[in-house]
């Protein structure tokens, strides 16, 4: 079928190219008038539509996690390939933009300052303080503005993740949270500690950690009995700290990860001048 053809009693060639540009939104009443011209379903047409969005979502979700595992083998060539593409969702464009920043941020070939401004440009932040719905993409870029915003002393994205896991209103668009929100526990409880937040700390840990075990996700265990013990030690309650340091160590042996058990050795052995083994007993 030529274009002639396909446009003829529904537009013009030139308007025809403006939808394929993006210069104009096509209307879903003028999208099923080309999608019965070509003799497709309604049904089917979404359906392949979907299932396109759903493997380009798996190949950046994929590209994700090597990122995160510090894994570059074929990275930058998945990556280029992807941002070729120009049929690829808003969501899915936004992910892309959010492992390009964090890419750049982690070779250190960007600026912090200019990593948090494309990161707050893919969140829409602080505009989203305000909204009750948060998708995956979100949190990722609420999570790194963190990280990087409190040290200047800023703590407007540190507030808004901790309403983001308080506040049972919330909505998150993503069925995903293993992937993100036991991460989310412990970094920002992390920094609440540094801010001097303490009874903060405790509680988000806390919750982190109950959250973990009535979910099942024992990798995040670690990092929130040992952010738990670093408070206790730091209020001076030395039987707690010695307890939630004996969880920590316990659950990275567990875990059955001789890196982190050996990390976490180390860790706690510094911190409180004996070895871990001791307090487990």
């Amino acid at each position: 079928m030529t274009v002639e053809e396909l446009c003829d009693g529904i537009c013009g060639d030139r308007q025809y190219r403006k939808y394929l540009s993006g210069d104009t939104n096509i209307s879903e009443k003028r999208l099923m008038e080309f999608v019965n011209k070509l003799g497709i379903s309604a049904r089917d047409f979404y359906y392949s539509l979907y299932d396109k969005d759903r493997y380009d979502f798996n190949e950046i979700k994929n590209l994700y996690i090597k990122l995160e595992h510090k894994n570059y083998t074929d990275f930058t060539s998945t990556l280029d390939s992807l941002s070729k593409q120009e049929d690829l969702s808003l969501h899915n464009q936004r992910f892309l933009t959010f492992i390009q920043t964090k890419y750049l941020l982690d070779k250190k070939d960007i600026l912090e300052t200019t990593a948090v401004s494309r990161f707050s440009k893919i969140c829409e932040y602080p505009r989203c303080i305000d909204k009750n719905v948060f998708d995956f993409v979100d949190i990722i870029s609420l999570h790194l503005i963190a990280q990087l915003e409190y040290k200047t002393g800023k703590t407007g994205s540190i507030d808004l993740l901790l309403r983001i896991l308080k506040d049972r209103n919330i909505m998150y668009l993503t069925s995903d949270t293993e992937s993100i929100l036991p991460s989310i526990y412990s970094n920002v409880s992390i920094i609440l500690g540094r801010l001097g937040r303490i009874e903060e700390w405790i509680s988000l840990a806390t919750e982190g950690v109950n959250f973990c075990i009535a979910n099942d996700y024992g990798k995040s265990l670690t990092r929130l009995y040992y952010s738990l013990s670093m408070a206790h030690k730091q209020l001076n309650n030395g039987t707690l700290a010695e307890h939630y340091a004996a969880l920590c160590y316990s659950n990275s042996i567990a875990r059955n990860n001789p890196a982190e058990a050996q990390q976490f050795f180390k860790l706690l052995e510094k911190d409180f001048h004996k070895d871990p083994f001791r307090m487990i007993v």
